[in-house]
């Protein structure tokens, strides 16, 4: 039986005529002659979700849980929808289907209509989704949970980051807290419609996640402002973040490696991505590499980007950062022309760290992660990889989803199925070649996916990817199978 679990009334008849209009689906097998060893029995388990994007109302993140039984059925499943100055909750079932290569579809069945999601898997613990439907354009993932850390609050020092809109205008948001006992206290820094506060001070408290793994939690700054989120538990090391108030903020939570941080903890080759809006939601995305010398210096700057639909390519930068021991730093990347870039962040890691643009134009926000020396050349790409990108062209919202398939050797295949609008399809097999720079930075060619797709490796199974193309604002990721 499909049940309502939060329903307000103010929101309920626009949800419900989108649903209405986003039933039925495109192909559920769309990875080409590709082989693998997947099957319905690749997922199974307790998953929590993290969807964002827009439809005709607007701006829409969705997060949620629900339970795959390795059979190709759906149970305990809850859809929460923040959108237009409110948040819906709708429990649901639904099924789905995988292909022996990894790519397939899932059916929520909720009140109004199904929502169809095509699927690629990365691995049981990580699958890439977009919106298979009209109801809206959706790009996100689904990650395995861990039962067991169900039982408890979070509990540690963990960093955070969130990005969507609050009040009328866009926000970044990047910080850390330390919880114990239920409550947490930490600072975070905001950049609320270019205005920038760091850091403020937050406190707030966590019930328990109930035994799907969803929980709630309330964050009070020092100027006395509250906001309420869900989250949904992965491990005791990580949860993913919605508001479930009037914003429509999502993002993540990690537990920090250390409690006592110094700028030698960034040492080493970063690659890096970001998204963001200016005037208009998503108009800023970059993808990029630097080198940190562990004493406060940074060289080989580069960053692909696209602003406002104008292509930037390989811009060069050089700077200088500094760390707190609680894991806050600011970066500071001179171009070899042009205006500075202030960035200010907050380490995860020696390893990982989610980063915030110091800017009054852009609310752009992002995560680096060091590279592998392996990251280096045409071999490092090598293998099937799930591929997503999500974003804008000039007809609208755009969201891909499929399998690039690379030799190691410069020549690749895609294979994927295309949401434009609302319009599902499903090009022909494509073929195309790339190349690998020392720096891991990598460039590819081929149509149904980009002319130059632009992607900077953090190692040979993963990598940051921007379609570097004027007038196309679309960005993502691609994992190794």
């Amino acid at each position: 039986m499909r049940r309502v679990r939060r329903f307000p009334a103010r929101l309920a008849p626009l949800l419900v005529v989108a649903l209405a209009l986003g039933c039925g689906g495109g192909s559920s097998n769309f990875g080409g002659n590709i082989s693998g060893g997947f099957s319905q029995a690749t997922l199974n388990g307790h998953y929590a979700f993290l969807f964002t994007g827009q439809n005709s109302q607007g701006v829409l993140r969705e997060g949620g849980v629900l339970t795959a039984d390795g059979k190709g059925n759906i149970t305990l499943g809850v859809l929460d929808v923040a959108q237009g100055g409110g948040v819906t909750s709708l429990s649901f079932d639904g099924t789905y289907t995988l292909n022996s290569n990894g790519t397939g579809q899932a059916t929520l069945g909720l009140p109004g209509g199904d929502i169809s999601l095509a699927l690629a898997v990365v691995s049981p613990g990580r699958v890439y989704a977009i919106e298979n439907d009209a109801f809206a354009n959706i790009a996100g993932t689904l990650e395995q949970q861990q039962p067991l850390s169900f039982a408890a609050t979070p509990r540690g020092a963990f960093a955070f980051t969130l990005h969507g809109l609050k009040g009328p205008g866009s926000a970044g948001v990047i910080g850390s807290f330390a919880a114990a006992n239920g409550n947490f206290t930490g600072d975070q820094d905001v950049n609320l419609a270019g205005a920038l506060a760091a850091p403020i001070g937050i406190t707030g408290s966590f019930t328990v996640p109930d035994t799907s793994g969803r929980g709630a939690f309330n964050l009070t700054d020092a100027s006395g402002a509250t906001s309420s989120f869900f989250y949904y538990v992965l491990s005791t090391d990580q949860f993913r973040i919605l508001s479930s108030d009037t914003s429509a903020l999502s993002g993540r939570a990690e537990r920090q490696a250390s409690s006592a941080f110094s700028n030698a903890a960034l040492t080493g080759s970063y690659a890096f991505g970001s998204t963001g809006d200016t005037t208009a939601i998503g108009r800023a995305r970059a993808v990029g590499r630097f080198v940190a010398d562990g004493n406060g210096g940074i060289t080989g700057g580069l960053v692909d980007r696209v602003l406002d639909g104008a292509l930037q390519s390989q811009l060069p930068f050089a700077g200088s950062y500094s760390v707190s021991a609680q894991g806050r730093g600011t970066m500071v990347w001179q171009p070899g022309s042009g205006v500075q870039v202030r960035q200010l962040f907050r380490l995860v890691s020696g390893g990982r760290a989610f980063f915030l643009r110091e800017d009054p134009v852009q609310v752009e926000d992002g995560t680096l992660d060091l590279q592998q020396p392996a990251a280096a050349s045409d071999a490092a790409l090598n293998g099937v990889y799930a591929i997503v990108l999500g974003g804008t062209d000039a007809s609208g919202p755009v969201d891909r989803l499929g399998l690039l398939q690379a030799n190691g050797q410069g020549a690749l295949t895609f294979n994927g199925i295309l949401n434009r609008s609302g319009h599902i399809s499903q090009p022909a097999s494509a073929t195309g070649q790339y190349s690998v720079a020392p720096t891991g930075r990598g460039v590819a060619g081929v149509g149904n996916l980009s002319p130059n797709l632009v992607f900077y490796l953090v190692s040979g199974a993963e990598a940051y990817a921007l379609a570097a193309e004027d007038g196309v604002e679309a960005s993502g990721s691609l994992s190794r199978q």
